[in-house]
């Protein structure tokens, strides 16, 4: 049961998802055009040369859509790394200003936690903005408290730059989620490729044995990239596990990696205060 829940996910997830959820369009297109030209004997006099103006207008608008939303891709890359960092380095820095003063860090590190508990769950859908940001405010409230506790100003300053990083990344993904790129974009993007598909229903080629690989072929690869837009305009989606919804994702794993390193060391803190008491 295990080995197929895997095995659909990577199907839902793997490189070849944005493939089969664009094969029913294809289908469609092809079918439409059967039942066109056998049912209903429909007989348009539309050469496929007639169509290359749209053709070439539709490619364009493609291609200038995925090569915005492939900018915007590349810098998302990069903040599930900014998150791990940050969390590691406020835990670090509160850490060592405690202890440079002779105090347990043992509260500031557990706070540090559950901030990155919270972030864990905001990211993969489990609570809304507003509940993460709650929390998420619990990193000035921290510097806070430290520099009350007697911190040296070195840390404090220290970990006010650091806390201001990970407030960034986190509204950075807040946008890139709630927000899609160029909406006209979209709009005259989906127009051409609809129709496109409408026109390879009726268009007719100079020779029979390549008007249905060419309609079938043309029809998936514009219903592909109108996926793909979609799917890289948003690569934070992820399921409850961590895991990535889709082949477009940015790789969590520098967040999950630090939100582990997190808990295996106040898990370990926790066992040895527990030992220390026999």
């Amino acid at each position: 049961m295990k080995h197929g829940a895997e095995t659909l996910n990577n199907l839902k997830a793997g490189k070849w998802s944005l493939l089969f959820k664009a094969l029913p369009y294809a289908a469609a297109v092809l079918l439409v055009r059967l039942i066109l030209q056998n049912v209903f004997n429909l007989k348009v006099n539309i050469g496929f040369s007639d169509i290359a103006e749209i053709l070439t207008a539709t490619t364009l608008v493609v291609a200038l859509m995925l090569s915005g939303v492939l900018v915007d891709y590349k810098e998302s890359e990069k903040i599930p790394t900014i998150l791990g960092r940050t969390l590691s380095n406020l835990d670090g820095l509160s850490w060592r200003g405690l202890d440079v003063i002779g105090q347990e860090g043992k509260w500031a590190r557990t706070r540090v936690l559950e901030i990155a508990e919270a972030v864990n769950l905001w990211l993969t859908g489990q609570i809304d903005n507003d509940s993460m940001w709650k929390i998420q405010r619990g990193g000035s409230n921290i510097i806070l408290d430290l520099e009350k506790a007697g911190v040296r100003p070195h840390y404090i300053h220290k970990m006010l730059d650091v806390n201001s990083d990970l407030g960034s990344a986190l509204a950075r993904i807040q946008v890139v989620r709630d927000t899609s790129y160029i909406q006209p974009g979209y709009a005259l993007m989906q127009m051409l490729v609809g129709a496109v598909m409408c026109l390879m229903t009726i268009v007719t080629f100079p020779a029979n044995y390549v008007e249905w690989p060419i309609t079938g072929a043309l029809t998936l690869l514009f219903a592909y990239l109108v996926l793909l837009v979609g799917d890289v305009d948003d690569p934070f989606e992820y399921t409850i596990d961590g895991q990535s919804a889709s082949a477009a994702d940015v790789d969590l794993s520098p967040f999950l990696t630090a939100l582990e390193r997190l808990r295996s060391e106040n898990f370990i803190e926790s066992e040895t205060k527990i030992h220390s008491t026999f």
